[in-house]
Parts: C-alpha cells; sequence; structure tokens
C-alpha cells in the first residue's frame, strides 16, 4: 500500500461551512477527511453525503469509530457513525501525464481534474476520461488514503 495525496478531497464541504469544519474540529478533536457517501444497511449507498471527520481515540464504549459524519437537515446539524463510509474499495482517478489523484465524492460529483479529465458518480457508478486517467482503488485507513494494488488483497 501507498499513502496517497487526493487532490480535491476537502476543498468543498457538502452540509458545512469552512468556519463550521473549523469549530467540528476543535469541539470534538477530530480532523476532516472530506465529503463522502455512508453505506444503508442493504449494503447500498445513501443519497445524502457527510463531511467526514476522523478521531483517533473514539469511545468505543458507546459505540463510537473513528469515523465522524456530520450531516444538517432543517437547520439542524447531526452526528453520526461513519465507518461504512470506507467499508468498501474507493474507486478514483489517476491522470496518466501528471500522476494525480481525484475521487468523486457522491452522485452527481462530476470534477475537472487538472490533466486527467474528469470524474463523476461517487460510490454509484465511475464515469470519467479513459483516454487522460486510470482507474485505481484506494482505501482508508486510520483516516489516510492509500492506493492498493492486487497484490494487496491477498
Amino acid at each position: 500500500m501507498k499513502e496517497i495525496t487526493i487532490e480535491n478531497l476537502t476543498k468543498n464541504p457538502y452540509n458545512l461551512s469552512l468556519n463550521g469544519i473549523k469549530i467540528i474540529e476543535e469541539k470534538y478533536n477530530v480532523s476532516y477527511i472530506g465529503v463522502w457517501q455512508p453505506m444503508k444497511n442493504n449494503g447500498s449507498y445513501n443519497d445524502l453525503p457527510l463531511d467526514v471527520f476522523y478521531q483517533e481515540n473514539p469511545d468505543i464504549a458507546k459505540g463510537h469509530s473513528n469515523y465522524m459524519g456530520v450531516y444538517t437537515n432543517v437547520n439542524q446539524v447531526f452526528i453520526t457513525n461513519a465507518a461504512s463510509c470506507f467499508a468498501k474499495t474507493i474507486t478514483a482517478i489517476k491522470g496518466r501525464n501528471t500522476g494525480l489523484i481525484y475521487v468523486s465524492n457522491y452522485a452527481h460529483d462530476f470534477k475537472y481534474c487538472r490533466g486527467a479529465g474528469f470524474v463523476d458518480g461517487g460510490r454509484f457508478y465511475t464515469r470519467y476520461d479513459p483516454t487522460a486517467a486510470d482507474t485505481i482503488s484506494i482505501i482508508c485507513k486510520d483516516g489516510k488514503f492509500y492506493e492498493i494494488s492486487e497484490e494487496d488483497w491477498d
């Protein structure tokens, strides 16, 4: 496994403002790691993206995980367990000429990618420009992202 940087990961929160991200980070001693889609109980992905934070030492006795998701509904802020966001590998693209890595964080999250064309689809599908980029598989472990190869599956 090779630790990677995802170019477009934390620039645009979905539910909170950048100031809201800062407030959550300070209040709960967590680090923002981007917008991600949680899984439903049936294994499909939820339509509602979460702003996800990594917490190194969660209160496991209370059922907390290392991943805390935040969403809003009718001007209320809700916190939920976001571990399901990383239960499966994530498909990303890597620019052939640049080596830069990009991900679409949720359905219809179309992004132009410098030197890599575009990526779209979140966890529902992957649409990209195969003339400019290749798909890769990534995982999130301990709040960091890693490119994995076939050898890592063993």
